[in-house]
């Protein structure tokens, strides 16, 4: 089940509540709810969901009800690994992209002198057929 009061305290952290004195009236602010209500939703692990949702349209819904972080914050090394995969895949990509271009040419030539087989055989088989 998913506990309101772990949404709650993502929503402040990503807020920038912080944890201090008055974080909580902050984030009750925000919520555009009293302190009272947060403190019920806190102690029933329970809430408004639309409302708390409506809040934080700016924020991914997936990352504040189960705390995954976004995929675009990646450490440095996540994101220098990911560039280098990208980098990598479209090298491959090009290269098979060569390949194909390749082998149309090649097929294209082989369809080409079979087209110029089929005429000669076809003018052969027109000029035997008139000499009927």
């Amino acid at each position: 089940m998913i506990n309101s009061g772990e949404i709650l305290n993502r929503i402040k952290d990503r807020e920038g509540f912080g944890l201090g004195h008055g974080s909580e009236t902050l984030l009750a602010r925000f919520l555009g709810i009293s302190p009272q209500t947060l403190d019920k939703w806190r102690e029933r692990g329970i809430g408004d969901w639309e409302a708390m949702l409506n809040k934080c349209k700016k924020y991914d819904y997936n990352i504040l009800i189960t705390g995954e972080k976004k995929a675009n914050e990646l450490t440095d090394t996540e994101k220098l690994e990911f560039k280098s995969m990208q980098t990598e895949i479209l090298t491959l990509a090009f290269e098979k992209q060569e390949v194909m271009i390749k082998e149309n040419d090649s097929i294209q030539k082989k369809m080409r002198h079979e087209i110029d087989l089929l005429k000669r055989i076809s003018a052969m088989l027109e000029s035997l057929s008139k000499g009927k």
